[in-house]
């Protein structure tokens, strides 16, 4: 395909539903191929899937996670675990990497492997990415006013948080009301921001 002179590269996700064996009605067959064209995203894009009855289930599972995760944001019960960071050299800490963690009453302590994906796609990651920031500039801070000798804090930022339009003020910000050195604040991009087209100009 070409347009404007320039060539593009066109594909396809599907997901497809039979009647009647998935659904005897136009509304509900149509949820049923949505429900398949999510499992087709899920694996990758540019192929199809057929409904299957365990992709309800799944697909109710992840409603499920979704609401449970705006409901954990309301609740404040995430919070930030501090991995470090060592030189092999010498044994010296070097660094912390800030990790989200998920305090559930119900699940207990989730990573963010069993949620960071769908909080991109739900738009929750902007409200925990800020979460995760603040904390972290706060902690920081804490600890040097105690005493300790300053280490490099770094945090893992999405595409999404990327397209955010004031993320460098959000940051500054931040960094202003902390107090926190931002010589010793440093961002790790996920995967994301490299597959993820980026904000339009």
């Amino acid at each position: 395909l070409k347009t404007a002179g320039q060539e593009l590269a066109v594909t396809a996700s599907i997901g497809i539903a039979i009647f009647p064996d998935d659904a005897a009605d136009a509304e509900t067959l149509l949820q049923c191929a949505d429900i398949a064209l999510y499992r087709t995203k899920e694996l990758g894009k540019n192929s199809h899937q057929f409904f299957a009855a365990n992709m309800n289930r799944r697909a109710q599972e992840r409603l499920n996670l979704q609401a449970e995760l705006r409901q954990a944001m309301t609740a404040q019960e995430f919070i930030v675990y501090y991995q470090p960071q060592f030189d092999i050299t010498d044994g010296r800490l070097i660094g912390l990497e800030a990790l989200a963690r998920w305090q559930s009453p119900n699940k207990g302590v989730v990573s963010a492997e069993r949620f960071i994906n769908l909080a991109e796609e739900t738009g929750v990651i902007q409200e925990l990415g800020k979460m995760v920031l603040t904390e972290s500039c706060r902690q920081g801070r804490e600890w040097q006013n105690a005493g300790l000798s300053p280490v490099r804090i770094a945090i893992n930022i999405s595409a999404v948080q990327l397209r955010r339009p004031d993320f460098n003020e959000l940051v500054e910000s931040v960094i202003h009301a902390s107090g926190f050195p931002p010589e010793f604040l440093e961002f790790e991009l996920t995967e994301s921001v490299l597959i993820e087209p980026g904000p339009e100009t």
